[in-house]
């Protein structure tokens, strides 16, 4: 299929489909960040992710510095097990 285009002000955006290693990488504004806990990738119809166990986290050592009174808004896709609990 066709690529979508980048929305506008996109500042970052992390794919989260590293499969090995400690680190997830910025495809669109630079950045890097590393994992804590247990790198898990997930596949799910052709396409990989990582699977977050609730002790993972992801931390940024330098990052830029973001005015906590301006807005901004992070977003994700998550699949939550189908019991509800997780």
């Amino acid at each position: 299929g066709e690529a979508v285009p980048e929305p506008p002000g996109l500042a970052h955006f992390f794919p989260l489909d590293e499969k090995e290693g400690d680190q997830v990488r910025a495809t669109v504004g630079g950045g890097t960040g590393r994992l804590g806990g247990k790198l898990q990738p997930a596949d799910r119809d052709g396409t990989t992710g990582l699977k977050f166990d609730g002790k993972t986290a992801v931390t940024f050592d330098a990052w830029p510095a973001r005015e906590r009174d301006q807005p901004f808004t992070f977003a994700a896709w998550l699949k939550v097990p189908g019991n509800g609990n997780g």
